[in-house]
């Protein structure tokens, strides 16, 4: 959705939401590395680290796709 309104909303509202991707793709980096620590420590199926690695991808870029404008 921020990178939607990055690049077809209101122009008053890129900055909000370039910051709203940079912060969901930190807020992804960190939970994946929270995931891959228990997948590690807890024995988890190794599927979950590779789904969260999945989610930081999409983090990265919707962030690529918002700056690009």
């Amino acid at each position: 959705m921020a990178a939607w309104v990055a690049g077809a909303g209101n122009p008053n509202l890129r900055g909000d939401s370039v910051t709203a991707a940079l912060l969901a793709e930190a807020s992804a980096r960190s939970a994946a590395c929270l995931v891959d620590i228990n997948v590690t420590l807890g024995g988890l199926d190794k599927e979950v680290s590779l789904h969260a690695a999945h989610n930081v991808a999409a983090a990265h870029a919707a962030v690529q796709q918002a700056t690009a404008g």
